[in-house]
């Protein structure tokens, strides 16, 4: 039972976290910013510790966003690894 609560409380909270990433990246870039990466995402709306860092990819995966490049990230514990570049589409 405790297992089963534990998974439920994850992925009902995941769910939740991946909303807000979700619409503090759309602020973001409405706000006048060229583009988001995972680097943004660590800035303004790093994930829980309860959940794996790995779930900062699918914030993008959503009908908003589209690819539009790739840079290097700043964050030094990435060590300088290529990571996308994304904006909304349509101009939104």
């Amino acid at each position: 039972m405790q297992t089963q609560q534990t998974f439920s409380f994850i992925t009902e909270n995941k769910k939740a976290w991946l909303e807000d990433a979700r619409r503090s990246m759309r602020l973001h870039l409405r706000g006048g910013a060229p583009y988001v990466t995972s680097d943004t995402v660590w800035k303004y709306c790093p994930p829980p510790k309860y959940l794996n860092p790995k779930i900062l990819g699918s914030v993008f995966i959503s009908p908003d966003f589209e690819s539009v490049g790739f840079t290097r990230t700043k964050r030094k514990s990435s060590h300088g690894r290529i990571i996308q570049k994304f904006r909304l589409k349509n101009g939104d």
